[in-house]
């Protein structure tokens, strides 16, 4: 089940970019546990759903629950009614 939303996802995405970013430059331990924790974070933004939240109870996106109403059409423009013309009859 999802429950991540998009801008989660994409904050994750920074996050663990960075996170991986800094554990290069970090020696030794250091380097393993932001290398871990960015690959961790980019996993959820990957797969969009985070166990941490199923623990806490989150639901998720709350986007993806609302019906959205249908387009508005444009008003159909009305046409000026046209006089009927008269005819003249014929008399015989």
């Amino acid at each position: 089940m999802k429950n991540v939303g998009k801008l989660d996802q994409m904050i994750r995405l920074v996050l663990g970019c960075a996170l991986l970013f800094i554990g290069g430059q970090k020696p030794g331990l250091m380097m393993w546990v932001f290398s871990l924790l960015g690959l961790i974070v980019l996993y959820t933004a990957w797969t969009r759903t985070c166990p941490l939240y199923d623990m806490l109870g989150c639901k998720g996106p709350k986007t993806s629950r609302v019906v959205r109403a249908a387009p508005k059409r444009k008003a159909a423009r009305k046409r000026p009614k046209r006089k009927a013309k008269k005819r003249k009859r014929k008399r015989r």
